[in-house]
């Protein structure tokens, strides 16, 4: 009889995702402020490095290109211009929430964060998968491309315009619809959860979750160098939106250290300043 053996990195995501995602909910039910909010992002982080070396997807990958220093000041500056959006945010919602009726704020706090997730990564797959297709657009999303290994901290390797393109039409959204500052602050923390393990360098399994949710054995291959291989799985959180859109797709290969990055030989370089002025030479 043939036995079905139980593959354990399943948990890892759900353990991480869920498991963070679940806290947050719970946490800003009852008051939890923003900097718990950031220790359960700092957790999840240090549990995401600590795999990242017991169970690699690849080595080499642990090991920095030159790229490291840079990675970690995109990582710092997008998370900044996140809280200072969501600053914002908390201003402007009191005074632009023209369709406040509509937001269903009698419903359960963590069907809330889902609905604002699913407005929030609607928008981002559209400008993401616009950016691939527009050379002004590209020019700015070239530098998360430029990434020749994936790690957790380069999941918000991006150029800070190009952060506020993707990020601006679906929060303006969810503002005018009048979702509460506290649930677009869970949403972001959730999606920022997942965008680590979306680029984590682990050798997990995610089985069914894979359909449902945006995790690295599906998205690695969006950073395919090949435009014919890589022009799919542009979801940063649900594949929602790949499936409806035809652009998802799953593989059991190995995807080759080689492969990863950006075949232009004008790639832009390693160097943060150097980054962001890439697309304007």
């Amino acid at each position: 009889m043939r036995t079905v053996r139980f593959d354990r990195t399943f948990l890892i995501y759900p353990a991480i995702v869920f498991g963070g995602g679940t806290i947050i909910v719970l946490g800003i039910n009852t008051g939890l402020t923003a900097w718990a909010i950031t220790l359960v992002l700092v957790l999840s982080a240090i549990c995401i490095t600590i795999l990242e070396r017991v169970i690699p997807y690849k080595k080499e990958w642990n090991i920095s290109k030159g790229d490291a220093l840079t990675d970690v000041i995109h990582y710092v500056v997008n998370f900044s211009l996140k809280q200072l959006a969501l600053m914002l945010y908390a201003f402007l919602v009191g005074h632009l929430a023209v369709l406040n009726i509509v937001w269903p704020q009698h419903i359960h706090s963590s069907l809330q964060v889902v609905i604002a997730l699913l407005i929030i990564d609607f928008f981002l797959y559209l400008i993401h998968r616009t950016s691939h297709k527009n050379e002004v657009l590209w020019k700015l999303h070239a530098i998360h491309h430029s990434s020749e290994r994936l790690y957790w901290i380069n999941g918000e390797k991006r150029h800070p315009l190009h952060q506020i393109l993707e990020g601006i039409p679906g929060i303006t959204v969810i503002m005018l619809l009048g979702a509460p500052t506290h649930i677009v602050q869970a949403a972001l923390s959730i999606l920022g959860i997942n965008m680590m393990l979306q680029h984590g360098n682990i050798d997990y399994r995610a089985g069914v979750l894979k359909y449902i949710f945006c995790v690295a054995e599906v998205h690695r291959w969006h950073h395919h160098k090949d435009v014919n291989k890589g022009g799919i799985n542009f979801g940063a959180f649900f594949t929602f939106w790949d499936h409806f859109f035809g652009s998802f797709k799953f593989t059991k290969e190995t995807l080759k250290s080689e492969e990863v990055g950006i075949e232009d030989s004008s790639s832009p370089n390693q160097n943060y300043l150097n980054q962001l002025y890439y697309p304007f030479r």
